[in-house]
Formats: C-alpha cells, sequence, structure tokens
C-alpha cells in the first residue's frame, strides 16, 4: 500500500454506466498504462478531486496575493501622503 493510501476498510466499491465512447477512451488509457479498466477509472475519479482541489487553494493563494498587494499600496500611499 503507498504511504497516503486510505486503509482498505475505508474504501468502497463504486459502480457506474458511461456512453461506449467514453469507455474506449477509459480502455485505451488503462491498456497504454497497464492498469485494469477499474484501476483507470479509480484513477481518473481521483486525480479530478486532487486536481480541483489544488486549483481551488491555488485561486485563494492568487487571491490573498491579490489583497496583500492592494494594503502595501495603501500603506506606501499613506507614508507618502505623511511626509
Amino acid at each position: 500500500m503507498k504511504p497516503n493510501t486510505p486503509k482498505k476498510e475505508h474504501w468502497k466499491g463504486v459502480t457506474f454506466k458511461i456512453p461506449l465512447h467514453y469507455l474506449a477512451r477509459l480502455n485505451e488509457l488503462a491498456a497504454t498504462n497497464g492498469m485494469s479498466r477499474g484501476q483507470a477509472a479509480r484513477f481518473l475519479v481521483v486525480t479530478h478531486f486532487e486536481e480541483t482541489a489544488q486549483h481551488r487553494v491555488a485561486d485563494e493563494l492568487h487571491e490573498l496575493r491579490q489583497v496583500v498587494q492592494e494594503i502595501r499600496i495603501h500603506q506606501a500611499l499613506g507614508k507618502r501622503d505623511a511626509d
């Protein structure tokens, strides 16, 4: 088991149907990477959730940087006006 992989009791199986054109792409991904179709589907789902979380953090960090920049500008203008 990989270091950050949850224990087996924290896993639950899932099944779903997808359109055939996506199934063909899933089969291709699986074959290309030496995975089963289920492993490839799990990889895609987990990757999507992880990337979504990373993008959310990146967006929030960008917003914070903008706020800090605005504060610095206001502070600089305040010092200039005080002189």
